[in-house]
């Protein structure tokens, strides 16, 4: 009887092991993806994304499924472009829970994060990222063997040309054309400057008469300086913004989590233009409709100081490394990089830089001075100044070019009058805003822009429209 017994019991046990060895591993992994979120806990950024990687959300259940530990995970990234950082080591930045080389055991999850560098894919496009996971899984319990797994997920960079108008409304256009209209600061805000910075978590940043906003992931907003009222323009330098206010400039490094302890850095003049201010020579610059002003919190005269003689009808100001004079009769002296924008054509600045001896140099196309109303000016990636004038005409400075320019194109006929114009470096396209409410993409062949082609969008705040800007996020949808 003992026999038979133990016989039986062995039977059972066997069939038991049968039963279990026959299912296999069963490699049930899963993510979740939360846009907007980044490690350190911001939410709403443009730029970044969590990204959560669950073992068998079920659990352990050794009755009906034989799921068990991924170990020693590993995170690997495949993208056509190279602007997306990830968690390599554990640990780091975008691994504070220590995910990498860690053990996920079944019921249980890891979260990392992922986020983006800066813009690197063409407006209108929409690029796949895919995030691979790999790890060991050891099921060695019933008398398995030890193998290595993966699982994937895919996920997109969705490039949005940003308008802003001076209400405060934001419109983009991407691969499926305009979105809805959102407003990216209070009600009654009039805005006046927008600013991306793709150091910093691909926000926008809007200056008006109630503060400075941060807008992020198409639709999100809230001011991070209620104490600054009438702000008329903004600049950032790395992850340093620096509002205007009331002849006013001030500083701080932007934390969309924290409240912000905004220092004075410099007093310039009240009666700054709107949509001037840029950093260059180490310095704010900023303009009045007749002067130019280096401003630098450390300078002995109060910190901005006068750049240049005075001029007249000052509109925009840009910056590249432009080397010597080559056009007009004065050859061979040293140009500051300094490029204005005035309502009577497009000079630069001759001299060393910071001082107000210094003379404003016309810039020529083929011999001729430029002498129309300049609107707008933005520069591209490799240094190039593009400047557009009231008659749509656009103009190229090169990078170490001297005060040469060429003619690159005209908007057709009927286009309206140009307000704002930025340069898609990944695409080589200059876009341009009228004021009648189109978008213009002047795709750069290799020599010059062509303008030629229909716009891309119409009815684009008729008559409002003041910035534009390109802000890419990172998207969990389809096409």
């Amino acid at each position: 009887m003992y026999l038979k017994n133990k016989k039986l019991i062995w039977v059972f046990s066997t069939v038991f092991v049968i039963i279990l060895s026959s299912c296999g591993v069963q490699n049930n992994a899963s993510f979740t993806a939360t846009p907007g979120q980044c490690a350190d806990g911001t939410t709403n950024a443009p730029y970044c994304m969590a990204i959560q990687l669950s073992n068998n959300s079920g659990g352990q259940n050794y009755i009906n499924s034989t799921n068990y530990a991924f170990e020693n995970l590993q995170i690997s990234v495949n993208s056509s472009s190279n602007n997306l950082n990830y968690p390599v080591t554990q640990g780091s930045a975008l691994d504070p829970n220590g995910c990498i080389n860690s053990t996920i055991k079944p019921g249980k999850s890891c979260t990392f994060y992922v986020q983006l560098t800066g813009e690197s894919v063409p407006v209108g496009s929409f690029s796949p990222i895919n995030i691979n996971a790999s790890y060991k899984i050891d099921n060695n319990l019933f008398g398995g063997g030890s193998s290595t797994y993966s699982s994937s997920y895919s996920f997109y960079q969705k490039p949005n040309l940003v308008v802003t108008n001076t209400n405060g409304l934001v419109i983009n256009y991407s691969q499926t054309g305009l979105q809805s209209v959102f407003s990216a600061e209070s009600s009654g805000s009039v805005a006046v400057n927008a600013n991306a910075n793709d150091n910093y978590y691909g926000f926008l940043y809007l200056a008006t008469n109630s503060g400075l906003f941060l807008s992020g992931n198409e639709s999100f907003a809230y001011n991070k300086a209620e104490s600054l009222t009438n702000i008329n323009n903004i600049t950032i330098n790395g992850k340093t913004a620096y509002p205007i206010s009331g002849g006013n400039i001030y500083s701080a490094t932007i934390n969309p989590i924290k409240n912000i302890s905004w220092a004075n850095f410099a007093t310039a003049t009240n009666n700054l233009k709107t949509n001037t201010a840029i950093t260059a020579l180490g310095r704010v610059v900023v303009a009045s409709s007749n002067n130019v002003f280096t401003c630098n919190s450390s300078s002995s005269t109060g910190g901005c100081a006068q750049e240049g003689v005075p001029l007249t009808g000052i509109n925009k100001l840009a910056y590249t490394v432009l080397g010597a004079s080559n056009s007009g009769g004065v050859t061979g002296v040293q140009l500051t990089g300094l490029v204005v924008g005035t309502s009577s054509g497009l000079l630069v600045e001759s001299g060393v830089g910071n001082s107000s001896a210094n003379q404003w140099l016309p810039v020529y196309v083929s011999n001729n001075p430029i002498v129309s109303n300049i609107v707008s000016m933005t520069e591209d990636d490799l240094g190039n100044v593009f400047a557009i004038d009231s008659n749509g005409a656009i103009y190229k400075l090169a990078f170490n070019g001297g005060n040469t320019a060429s003619l690159q194109d005209s908007l057709v006929a009927g286009s309206g009058a140009p307000i704002a114009i930025i340069y898609d470096n990944a695409g080589n396209v200059l876009y341009v805003v009228t004021d009648s409410g189109n978008l213009y993409g002047c795709t750069n062949n290799g020599t010059n822009l062509d303008c030629s082609g229909t716009p891309v969008a119409t009815n684009i705040f008729t008559g409002a429209a003041f910035g534009l800007n390109i802000i890419t996020s990172l998207y969990t949808g389809s096409i």
